[in-house]
């Protein structure tokens, strides 16, 4: 009798550890680089990649993620595609940088799911070290020191042609220097910021956004670059923080902090992930979604008055 019920207890305890990596096997976040000692600016490839059962929506990253103290010079999000198991691959790319020696740590990334019973639920991928190595580094020490190389011997009937090859490099500098300053820069029509209130100064820059000509010349991301920028430099001004070199998650992060009503900050949080998959992911929205991002901006400085202001601006729609 004690043959059969240990097969049996067996067979339940198979059953139930299968069971419980079936429901940890939802969702599954993986993460590695290209390269894990470099030296220092080069660049490393940063791959992230999520498979999750189709039955959960999974928020989209945006191109700010937190990379610790390495720079995300390129940001790219993949199509989701379907494997044979049935199972949803969301796969994203960085390309990043660091301009430091030592040994550094890439944290890992936030992924923020919703399961099948409407439960948000997160994960994270896992930490990653890097070497960083100054140029040259590993190489033998008295390698780098070498003799003086005596002076060169020019003769006198070629010192005319070096002075004016000198001179030409020396016209040329300058040249593409002025051709550099003079370049047409990046901006909309300049506003006159005679310590106006960070509102007026973004509903200015928001209308002189609406009748520049990028969008007839299909310069997009320029577009939603100026238009991200606008409602940075407004949320610095109205809450007294840095939100001008801050990414979308930092500037959810620090919301949060100042206790933003939760409404608002999840409106400011939509708006900059969608400018970020124009500005990084190469996404190029029709004209519906373009004016819909407009109409948040304005939507982000309406809501976000002070509340005198807000008060006189409802009494003036009445």
């Amino acid at each position: 009798m004690r043959a059969p019920f240990g097969i049996f207890l067996i067979i339940v305890f198979a059953f139930l550890t299968s069971f419980a990596q079936v429901e940890k096997s939802i969702i599954s976040v993986k993460s590695w680089v290209d390269r894990a000692t470099i030296t220092i600016g080069d660049r490393i490839i940063y791959t992230l990649l999520i498979k999750a059962d189709p039955d959960l929506k999974i928020e989209p990253l945006s191109s700010g993620k937190n990379l610790g103290a390495f720079e995300v010079k390129d940001f790219k999000a993949f199509p989701p595609e379907k494997d044979k198991k049935g199972e949803i691959i969301y796969k994203y790319e960085c390309n990043i940088t660091i301009f430091n020696t030592g040994d550094y740590v890439i944290p890992p990334v936030e992924v923020t799911y919703i399961d099948s019973k409407g439960k948000k639920e997160k994960i994270f991928s896992d930490r990653l070290f890097i070497t960083v190595k100054s140029v040259g580094a590993g190489q033998d020490e008295m390698s780098d020191i070498r003799d003086i190389k005596p002076p060169m011997d020019i003769k006198t009937g070629y010192r005319i042609y070096y002075a004016i090859f000198f001179g030409l490099l020396l016209f040329l500098g300058a040249l593409l220097l002025f051709l550099r300053i003079k370049s047409k820069a990046l901006k909309i029509p300049e506003i006159e910021k005679l310590k106006i209130p960070a509102w007026e100064l973004a509903y200015k820059e928001l209308d002189a956004l609406k009748y520049s000509n990028l969008l007839k010349e299909e310069r997009i991301k320029d577009y939603f670059i100026i238009l991200s920028d606008i409602i940075k430099k407004y949320l610095q001004q109205r809450f007294s923080f840095s939100a001008l070199d801050k990414t979308t998650v930092e500037i959810k992060r620090k919301l949060k902090e100042i206790k933003v009503k939760a409404k608002h900050t999840e409106l400011i949080h939509s708006f900059f992930c969608f400018c970020d998959l124009v500005k990084f992911a190469k996404y190029k929205p029709p004209s519906k979604e373009i004016q819909k991002a407009f109409e948040d901006a304005k939507i982000i400085v309406d809501e976000t008055l002070p509340k005198e202001k807000l008060f006189l601006k409802k009494e003036a729609v009445v």
